[in-house]
């Protein structure tokens, strides 16, 4: 039973209540008491809830307690604590509010329990201030507080109920009225009564009103008008009506007026306006003026300088000092004149500026000032600060001058002694002065040598003094010996300075060339010491003797001679003069002593031709070749002979030439050359002169004899070709080759003879000469006999039986969709292939032979179950094979349907096809085939790759495979080629079974170069699928472990689920993309995949050049910057309409058949180096060869690289991608002409290219001069006729400025201007 025991404040509000059932209870009680007077009842109640009194305590008696009560039995009450301790008393308290206690009521030694809960259900009281009265513009006032108590002294907490401000109109007595409207809580959530505090506010008396007093401002206070925050607010009651008046009916407003005194000193008239409106017009506005001053009064706060010390000026005896202005420490003007002046130094009591000079001073650009003239000695510097305000203040500064300044040493730059006759030359020390100074005077000169006189010991003994003379001595004849000389001023400073002394003679040596000598042409003069010598000792002479018959000597036939008195050496300067080895040789002799005297003399060497026409020239004799067949390039002049020369010499310039004629099949010889001979001496021919001596020509004859067939480069073996129509017959292409060792291959005579269908009778539309067998053949067997001879009617024949298979696939047309139901008995129900048939075709099958199957496990089944894993739509190919074994495929949609309800729920296939990288593989076709009962269904994943298949049959068995089909190109880059190259020389092996498998492109389970060769046929365009019927895509189970990673091949591509009986979740595939070695390819089919680049970049330039219809082109791409690389490629758009393509040729890079395709006006070049290529600046990659179709003075014009084709990508040493970027160049190329073209770029920072043209190959110089005009570079060199160039760099020309370059030819000269810069 549960009890609830309230406080005397519950009785009272429920007074009626209880007063009847109390009344109730006393009947009832009465009633008891007679019928069992002497009975004690004791029967506790649980739960009874408690409440605490207005004291916050409440007593527990019997009644609380017991569910009925004896009148006069003892009951004793005792109530425990929660830790189970009996109370002092009967009493619960605060201590015990919110817990439930256990009561125990004990009668005569029995009792009963009861347990009550202690709460506290009294409301605080609450007594309510009285209003209050404010002004009506108070907003900082205090609300009176209301008494508050709680019967337990808890925490009480105000609510408020409401806050609300009532305007009144301006007829009432107050301006408005405030109500605030609360209760108060205690923790239990005892509420209070309600109390509305109310607040009156009062109208405004303009009597009321303080307005601010005047005020004054010094201006390092304030330097602006000050606002009223400031200066003052009117107030009523202590609290501001400005800016804000809250809930009253006035306005107040202010004006200033101000009235300047001086910078940053005012006087401002302040305007108040106090308007009431709620007094009639005329009598509601006042006003108040307050006056505010701000003055300046106070000189400026500044900081002088301290005192300061200067050297005199180089060149007068006064000083100069530079001194900074006062630093002002506060002032309220803006700026403040100073003024400097300086005084003599009189008294150590700091002067005032009046009276003081102002000569001499200036005032720097960096604020300080300049005082020149200053005397020696202290000196005052009075600087006067003044404000705007004429406030000033002085600031003496003491300054020092004093004579620092060493004498200005001149020494004479070089000074030469020549010796007396004495053992010691005296020189006095001002001798090696050169007019030295001082700004205050010279005192007096001394000198030192600097080797202390060493070589003049011991005569001179105090060499190492400083004296006011210097000593000099024989031992220095020939030197140069430096001389320090110090000058003193008269304040005892001093300063050097060195002179080179040389200690010399005057006369210079004598010297006497050998004899002058002639010579014949025949004699090697390289040796230039046959003509004689000079020697110091005039005895030595010696008679010059040459070994030439001709030789002849001018008197006296000796050496040369020198002589001086010191050391003296011989130059000796040969200059031969010599045009067809005849004329001078001039040597010249220089001799110079220690001194640099100098004296020359000159040998002159005559070379005379003595001999003249006796050169004899015999020409080699006719030959032939019969034993060994050699090719035109082989009859070399080394082999075959060459012109002898006989009695030449250096006064002869002998020239050899030939040309050869060729012809083929002589009479007499295979290859007959006719090869003439011509000899001229330059020395002697004049070609201007029909008659001129000096030239021979003779006439060989070379044949070649051979008796060996030419070879077939093919072997003569039978041959099939698949043709697609039109028809049942199709194109073959094929040319037979062969090559000869004597006979070019365009000189192979060619007949060929085909016998359609092998059947004995020559089919004259198909035979006759040429190797070309290609045309139109019918399917069938045919015999083909081919005959080939050379020069020398040597033949060679094979015969071959040619095979024309039909490789068109058939058309097939399907139904495009079937419905039909399982069969209730076998919940299964049997499709035939041939039913979809929807009138298919073959170019060589009759429709009725036409077969029909379902592919099913690689096996071609011509019906195929449908049962319940089927249930739902279905699609299905439907294959339809010719009677030569082609055979191609149509989609269509077998609905399964299960009207009857005899299909159980099936299980389940699912799974996820990947990259390696874990990319979803997007429309992959997911297949599962059966083969008991045989079938097979199809479904596609989705973006990410994921597929089901649903209804799967429990306990048979499935295998489940992937194909993707088409898109060969995706993913695939010349990189990929760089990257299975690297593998295949063993540079970078792969390091994954899955890139051996995508670099299998030709599908024989090996990595090979014909990988490489399949892949750059689909990059170039070549073709459009890979051999060997290799797929776009391979499919490998994630699960599977290949046995050797290394060598994957053969791996397995289905996942097997043999009788199966729970649904498989993990059937995941690796999709391995045939060919993308780097991860590029586009899984998504989004077009969303970029491939990772560097920064780095490989720039090409394709040079043009001008031209005329139906001119062949060869047009240089030349790389600009010097570049490692191992691989590029690129597409190149060709307008068709302006040009033919015929082909590149090798530059750097060499550019083979394979490296490049071209078709319908795009050239794709795929290039991979063998190893790399080092590419330098300027050098040419190779060339473009076009055919122009029409004059073309733009070329640029109709030549793009190809944006939208394969990308434009080169790679570097590492095998990493970089951009590649193609400038085509548009510019006149002419080469009937000179031109030098500007250099560029132009203005440039370390290197530049110059273009010209020139018409023929020829020397040009080129010469560089500064703007001086002085040379800075100079080259000459052969080039090539047409478009040239040569590269200069910052080291080539010295350094920044303007430059001029030449070009000169024998022909032309042409200025450019250059600019290099920093």
């Amino acid at each position: 039973m549960r009890k609830e025991i309230f406080t005397l404040e519950h009785f009272k509000t429920s007074l009626t209540r209880i007063f009847t059932e109390s009344l109730l209870v006393i009947i009832l009680s009465l009633l008891t008491l007679s019928a069992s007077r002497a009975q004690c009842p004791l029967a506790c109640d649980k739960d009874v809830q408690v409440s605490l009194d207005e004291n916050c305590k409440a007593a527990i008696t019997p009644d609380i307690m017991l569910e009925d009560m004896g009148t006069g039995c003892p009951y004793d009450v005792v109530v425990y604590n929660i830790n189970n301790l009996p109370l002092p008393d009967d009493t619960v308290r605060a201590a015990q509010m919110g817990q439930t206690l256990k009561v125990a009521v004990f009668l005569n030694g029995n009792q009963c329990w009861g347990t009550i809960l202690v709460e506290d259900k009294y409301p605080p009281r609450i007594d309510c201030p009285d209003p209050i009265t404010v002004y009506c513009n108070e907003t900082n006032y205090s609300i009176p507080a209301p008494v508050v108590s709680d019967n337990c002294g808890g925490a009480v907490y105000r609510k408020l109920i409401s806050d609300v401000v009532t305007d009144f109109d301006c007829n009432e007595n107050f301006a408005g009225l405030r109500t605030i409207t609360y209760y108060y809580e205690d923790v239990k959530g005892n509420k209070s009564d309600t109390c509305a505090q109310l607040v009156y506010f009062r109208k405004i008396d303009s009597a009321a009103i303080g307005w601010p007093l005047d005020i004054i401002y010094g201006c390092s206070k304030l330097d602006t008008v000050p606002s009223p925050k400031s200066a003052g607010y009117p107030t009523v009651n202590g609290q501001p009506i400005y800016p804000k008046w809250s809930i009253c009916k006035i306005a107040v407003t202010y004006e200033d007026q101000v009235i300047p005194i001086c910078a940053h000193s005012f006087k401002v008239l302040r305007k108040w306006t106090y308007v009431d409106w709620c007094l009639p017009s005329g009598r509601n506005i006042f006003t108040h003026f307050q006056v505010i001053k701000v003055i300046d009064d106070e000189a400026p706060d500044v900081l002088c300088p301290a005192d300061v010390t200067f050297s005199t000026d180089a060149w007068t005896c006064t000083g100069t000092t530079v001194i900074a202005p006062p630093h002002i420490v506060q002032e309220c003007s803006d700026k403040v004149k100073i003024e400097v002046g300086y005084k003599p130094y009189l008294s150590p009591v700091p002067p005032v500026f009046e009276g003081s000079s102002i000569a001499g001073v200036v005032k720097l650009s960096n604020g300080f000032y300049s005082i020149t003239g200053l005397p020696l000695g202290y000196t005052w510097v009075i600087f006067r600060v003044t404000d705007d305000c004429n406030n000033y203040r002085d600031c003496p500064v003491r300054v020092f001058i004093e004579d620092k300044v060493a004498p200005v040493t001149v020494c004479d730059q070089k000074t030469i002694v020549s010796l007396t006759i004495d053992t010691l030359t005296k020189v006095e020390a001002f001798t090696f002065d050169d007019r030295s100074h001082d700004n205050c005077g010279i005192a007096r000169f001394e000198a030192k040598r600097m080797d202390d006189g060493v070589p003049c010991l011991p005569q001179y003994k105090n060499g190492h003094l400083w004296s006011e003379y210097v000593y000099f001595c024989c031992e220095d004849y020939g030197k140069t010996l430096m001389v320090n000389l110090r000058v003193w001023d008269q304040a005892g400073n001093s300063n050097t300075c060195m002179v080179q002394v040389e200690v010399q003679d005057k006369l210079p040596p004598i010297l006497k060339a050998p004899a002058c000598v002639t010579i014949s042409c025949e004699y090697d003069y390289t040796n230039y010491d046959d003509f004689g010598k000079v020697v110091k000792d005039i005895s030595m002479r010696q008679p010059i003797k040459i070994n030439d018959k001709y030789a002849s000597y001018c008197n006296p036939n000796l050496d040369g001679y020198v002589y001086d008195g010191c050391e003296v050496t011989v130059k000796v300067t040969n200059t031969p003069n010599l045009l067809c080895g005849q004329g001078t040789i001039t040597r010249k002799f220089e001799a110079t002593d220690v001194n640099g005297n100098t004296a020359t003399d000159y040998q002159i060497i005559t070379v005379k031709d003595f001999t003249p026409g006796n050169v004899k020239v015999t020409f080699p004799a006719d030959i032939t070749f019969s034993t060994t067949c050699l090719t035109k390039e082989e009859l070399t002049p080394d082999r075959t002979g060459k012109p002898r020369i006989d009695s030449a010499d250096r006064c002869n310039n002998m020239m050899t030439t030939k040309d050869d004629v060729t012809y083929v099949a002589q009479q007499d010889a295979c290859v007959k050359i006719i090869r003439s001979w011509t000899v001229i001496d330059w020395c002697i021919y004049d070609p201007h002169n029909p008659e001129s001596e000096g030239i021979w020509k003779g006439i060989q004859v070379i044949k070649l004899i051979n008796l060996t067939p030419p070879d077939f480069t093919e072997r003569c073996l039978d041959r099939s070709f698949d043709v697609t129509g039109p028809g049942c017959q199709g194109q073959v292409n094929f040319i037979y080759n062969a090559k000869d060792d004597c006979t070019d291959s365009a000189n192979l005579k060619w007949y060929h003879i085909v016998d359609i269908n092998n059947d004995g009778t020559v089919d004259p539309l198909y035979t006759g000469p040429g190797n070309n067998l290609s045309g139109i053949y019918p399917v069938g067997v045919h015999k083909v006999t081919i005959s080939v001879s050379d020069a020398c009617s040597n033949e060679n024949r094979c015969s071959f039986l040619m095979t024309v298979r039909d490789a068109k696939k058939p058309t097939p047309y399907c139904l495009s969709s079937i419905t039909t139901t399982v069969m209730p008995s076998t919940e299964s129900i049997a499709i035939w292939a041939r039913d979809y048939n929807l009138n298919s075709e073959d170019n060589c099958t009759p429709k009725n032979k036409l077969k029909y199957y379902f592919l099913v496990n690689q096996v071609f089944v011509d019906s195929m179950l449908f049962d319940c894993s089927h249930i739902g739509k279905n699609t299905v190919r439907i294959y339809v094979k010719d009677e030569a074994g082609n055979f191609d495929f149509c989609e269509t949609v077998i609905e399964i349907q299960d009207p009857n309800g005899v299909c159980q729920t099936g299980l389940s296939i699912q799974g996820k096809v990947t990259t390696t990288a874990h990319n979803g593989v997007n429309n992959t076709k997911m297949i599962w085939e059966r083969s008991n009962p045989i079938s097979s269904n199809s479904s596609t994943t989705n973006s990410l790759g994921l597929y089901t298949f649903q209804n799967i049959s429990s306990g048979k068995d499935y295998a489940v495979r992937a194909e993707k089909t088409g898109d060969f190109l995706n993913g695939v880059t010349t990189h990929d080629i760089v990257v299975i190259q690297k593998h295949i020389l063993g540079i970078k092996e792969f390091d994954s079974p899955y890139q051996m498998i995508a670099a299998d492109a030709s599908n024989n389970g090996l990595v090979t170069a014909s990988d490489i060769s399949a892949i750059r046929k689909i990059i170039l365009g070549v073709s459009k699928d890979y051999p060997n019927g290799q797929a776009s895509w391979r499919f490998v189970p994630v699960s599977y472990v290949f046995p050797d990673p290394k060598n994957p091949f053969p791996f397995v591509e289905k996942i097997n689920f043999n009788g199966i009986s729970s649904n498989q979740t993990a059937a995941d595939f690796y999709g391995i993309k045939i060919g993308d070695l780097t991860g590029n390819a586009d899984a998504s089919n989004f077009g969303n995949h970029a491939e990772q680049r560097m920064a780095e970049t490989l720039d090409l330039e394709l040079m043009m050049s001008s031209s005329h219809a139906n001119s062949e082109l060869s047009l240089p791409v030349m790389s600009m910057a010097k570049q490692v690389i191992s691989g590029f490629q690129m597409a190149i758009q060709i307008d068709p309409a302006k040009y033919e393509f015929l082909g590149l040729n090798s530059g750097e890079l060499t550019m083979s058949a394979e490296t490049y395709h071209y078709a319908d006006g795009v050239l794709r070049i795929s290039y991979i180096a063998p190893g790399t290529v080092e590419l330098n600046k300027g050098e040419k990659a190779f060339s473009l060869v076009l055919k122009s179709l029409g004059s073309q003075f733009n070329q640029a014009y109709g030549l793009a690289l190809s944006k939208s084709d394969i990308g434009a990508e080169a790679y570097n040493e590492s095998g990493e991608v970089m951009n590649l970027n193609l400038m085509i160049r548009n510019a006149d190329r002419s080469t009937n002409k000179y031109q030098l073209m500007q250099n560029r770029p132009n203005p440039f920072a370390d290197e530049t290219n110059v273009e010209f043209l020139i018409p023929t190959p020829q020397e040009v110089e080129f010469v560089v001069y500064g703007a001086n005009g002085k040379v800075v570079f100079k080259s000459a060199q052969m080039f090539k006729e047409g478009s040239n160039m040569i590269h200069l760099t910052k080291q080539n020309l010295g350094g920044e400025g303007v430059f001029y370059i030449q070009m000169n030819t024998n022909e032309y000269t042409e200025t450019k201007k250059m600019v290099l810069i920093r």
